[in-house]
């Protein structure tokens, strides 16, 4: 059934109001709202179309929040080749020990050895394209820019596929979350922080720091600890609800981290990866240290697009481009991951 419109009192069809070429152009504009997102909007001569338009929201999040990122190196090469030295200098002050008589005998060395890793370079790229048929059409609404709007949807797209890469990583990616080689510990924590006890927390203070200390060896302490939103906005609440005092969970668990690691820029950042509908159901926690010498990522060419162009006069294009490696994992007892199933 036709929908009928009321124009002085009367209801007519849509072909009593306009003529085709009139309709056409109705039906284009209201195609190109609908592509966008905006379900059916009905766009007639009669119609007053507000000064703003509303955006699509995506979580989006600057990976280099959490892991540091070199773009001085690698330039246009497949590879980035990273050197590693090892050094065998463990003993003992008896190891040194000799008499004071001229010998030959044999005494004790030290030891070192050069490692390579080779870490690749992905190229990435992407076309936008538009032809003057919709670029002409797009004017009609007089609001809406359609090259922008496409740019715009590419940029987005190139923000999202990278933090999702580097942060949450996938099958052909190694991330933040995903790297073979980093421990995990499944003991530490049973639930989300904001909902344990006083006395399951004073636990987990008392233990998650000094485990990661053990960890390395005893030779580095962790300055980021990223956790899920949904757990990281609950932690507003008293340490302890019989006794109330103006001391948070989030206050008291950042000052136990800065204290006992001497570092006053260690900081609790929320990070959506960490929920369990992105690891099969469970929560997945990391506590690292945000330091180039412990992780990095190589990205020698950001986001960058190319001269547009057109062969016929009617359909135009351009490529934006970026290079960049996986997430490199240098010192993976660094990094210790925390992980629970959902409550």
């Amino acid at each position: 059934m036709a929908k009928k419109y009321l124009v002085n009192g009367v209801e007519k069809e849509r072909e009593e109001l306009f003529n085709s070429a009139e309709l056409a152009v109705i039906d284009r504009n209201q195609q190109l709202l609908n592509d966008i997102g905006y379900g059916d909007i009905d766009i007639t001569l009669l119609t007053h179309i507000e000064r703003e338009i509303s955006q699509q929201k995506f979580y989006q999040i600057d990976p280099e929040k959490f892991v540091p990122f070199d773009k001085t190196q690698g330039g246009w090469a497949d590879y980035i080749t990273v050197l590693r030295s090892f050094v065998n200098a463990e003993g003992d002050l008896s190891s040194w020990e000799r008499g004071v008589d001229a010998d030959n005998a044999r005494r004790g060395q030290v030891g070192a050895k050069l490692e390579s890793v080779s870490l690749k370079l992905h190229n990435l790229a992407k076309m936008v394209s538009y032809s003057l048929f919709e670029m002409r059409q797009a004017q009609e609404t007089g609001r809406w820019n359609i090259i922008t709007e496409k740019e715009r949807a590419r940029k987005i797209s190139y923000d999202i596929s990278v933090q999702r890469a580097v942060l949450l990583g996938d099958d052909d990616h190694k991330g933040l979350l995903n790297q073979t080689d980093v421990p995990t510990d499944a003991a530490i924590l049973t639930k989300k922080i904001s909902s344990m006890t006083s006395a399951e927390f004073k636990t987990f203070l008392s233990t998650v720091f000094a485990n990661f200390y053990a960890q390395t060896n005893m030779t580095a302490l962790p300055d980021t600890l990223a956790i899920a939103p949904s757990d990281f906005l609950g932690l507003g609440v008293a340490v302890d609800e019989q006794y109330p005092v103006f001391t948070t969970m989030f206050q008291r668990l950042q000052d136990v981290f800065r204290q006992m690691t001497g570092n006053p820029n260690a900081e609790i950042v929320p990070l959506a990866y960490c929920e369990p509908e992105f690891h099969s159901g469970a929560y997945k926690y990391v506590l690292y240290r945000k330091n180039v010498d412990t992780l990095r990522v190589y990205q020698p060419y950001d986001y960058n697009v190319v001269q547009g162009a057109t062969v016929d006069g009617m359909n135009y294009q351009n490529t934006a481009y970026a290079r960049i490696s996986d997430v490199f994992v240098n010192r993976p007892k660094e990094i210790l991951y925390m992980t629970f199933d959902k409550e």
